[in-house]
């Protein structure tokens, strides 16, 4: 009976501490903040492979507007950069009838032009063809299977469940990639790729992966490259990444106390490896992967650390730089946009049968995006086409659809200050009537 008795205690206490162990920091009260003495070192990756040169398909060049002579592109607009995407997509039907669609293979490819500076351009667009390849081969990077490495696993999952007759079973498998910029000026291009990926189970598996250009040479930024001095960095990077776990309640629910082994600085501290860290606009934004920090309920851990945390621990070249001008947008029909002697920087081509008109900025605008969007209660972004760093009195030609209806393209950028405009393009392709509209002033009739 006592034996009973102490077995019954025993596995009394260990569910207990089971369940405290599975509480987030929401619901504990976390230690004191250690102070930092160590030097916390991270290995430095390992070289990046040879990257295969792949340029993307780009639009024709204006072909009804005269750009300067024996020059590839505008003259007088060193420094800024832009980026326009390519969208891939493949689905694969079942082999017997061809009615089941069993793979969604898609991703989008950004391809960028660094005026002025011909040779970083090849550079970084040859890692980003590299990029490319890898997640359409599958490879080591984390990139997924491949393409014919999903679809042999679909049409295996197919002919199961068609053997089975197990109706409850998942047909189709996918795998997407898509891209963000998350900050572009003259000194880096700072991408976040998002991969998320279905191969059967109960669930998804998804990924964040940054990845930071510089705009001077093409080659992609280590943690090491951005300080003359990477321990002091290193130990300031750590030591606000321990720090928000107490801070930011946004991160309560993504960070589980049990996934630290009661060592915050050596478990936070592998964040600082490739692809965990990106820059934005307001700062370094480090994040987990999947597992990581807690269960797959609680998803990926986002870290945002403001300039003013590292300014005096990376180079200043790293910093944003200061906006001293601001300027107006507006659109054109073409025939108006060749008046004067404005500077082209690309020629978009968003359908191949829509009229032709042009963006102009009078001034700076900085951060310009065109995107196409739908309407579901409010504009959704569902395709990137184009983004520039900065226009400074010069012009883009588009060549569009616009539509009868609700509008499909919306054009966003920023001023001096950091505002935010969004406007949607609207107008008459028959009668070369075009206008920006505010977006909050279009709405569904009836």
């Amino acid at each position: 009976m006592k034996k009973l008795i102490c077995v019954l205690l025993c596995a009394a206490l260990v569910f207990s501490l089971c369940a405290c162990g599975l509480q987030n920091l929401k619901d504990l009260e976390l230690p004191p903040l250690p102070k930092v003495t160590e030097v916390i070192t991270t290995p430095k990756p390992t070289a990046t492979p040879e990257p295969v040169v792949v340029t993307p398909e780009l639009t024709l060049a204006p072909t009804e507007l005269e750009l300067e002579p024996a020059a590839e592109e505008p003259l007088g607009l060193e420094g800024q950069v832009a980026v326009r995407y390519k969208h891939t997509e493949y689905e694969q039907f079942d082999p017997e009838e061809g009615t089941q669609r069993i793979l969604t293979f898609a991703y989008d490819s950004p391809y960028v032009t660094i005026y002025g500076n011909q040779e970083a351009t090849a550079v970084l667009n040859g890692q980003l063809a590299f990029m490319d390849e890898n997640f359409y081969l599958g490879g080591s990077e984390g990139d997924g299977f491949g393409f014919n490495g999903l679809l042999e696993m679909a049409e295996d999952n197919y002919a199961y469940a068609r053997q089975s007759g197990d109706s409850n079973l998942p047909m189709e498998y996918s795998s997407t990639r898509t891209v963000t910029p998350k900050r572009i000026d003259s000194n880096m291009v700072s991408f976040l790729f998002s991969y998320a990926d279905y191969s059967g189970g109960s669930h998804s598996n998804y990924s964040d992966v940054g990845c930071v250009f510089d705009t001077h040479t093409g080659e992609q930024l280590r943690l090491e490259d951005l300080s003359s001095d990477y321990d002091k960095l290193a130990n300031r990077l750590v030591h606000e990444l321990v720090s928000l776990t107490s801070t930011d309640e946004s991160l309560y629910q993504h960070v589980f106390v049990n996934y630290m082994n009661d060592d915050y600085h050596g478990t936070l501290g592998k964040l600082l490896r490739p692809g965990a860290w990106y820059f934005d606009e307001n700062g370094m934004v480090f994040t987990s992967s999947l597992y990581e920090l807690g269960p797959y309920s609680a998803g990926l851990a986002v870290f945002h650390i403001p300039y003013s945390k590292i300014r005096d621990v990376i180079d200043e070249r790293w910093l944003p730089e200061e906006r001293s001008e601001t300027g107006s947008l507006r659109i054109a029909a073409l025939d108006a946009g060749q008046e004067g002697r404005l500077s082209y920087l690309d020629r978009i081509e968003a359908d191949k049968r829509g009229g032709e008109f042009c963006l102009i900025a009078e001034g700076s605008v900085y951060d310009l995006k065109l995107s196409r969007v739908f309407y579901s209660n409010e504009f959704v972004e569902n395709e990137q086409l184009w983004f520039c760093s900065q226009m400074q009195d010069s012009a883009v030609q588009v060549k569009a659809r616009i539509p009868e209806g609700m509008p499909d393209l919306m054009l966003s950028y920023t001023d001096q200050q950091g505002n935010s405009y969004q406007k949607l393009i609207t107008g008459d392709t028959e009668n070369n009537v075009y206008q920006l509209t505010d977006r909050d002033s279009v709405s569904p009739v009836g």
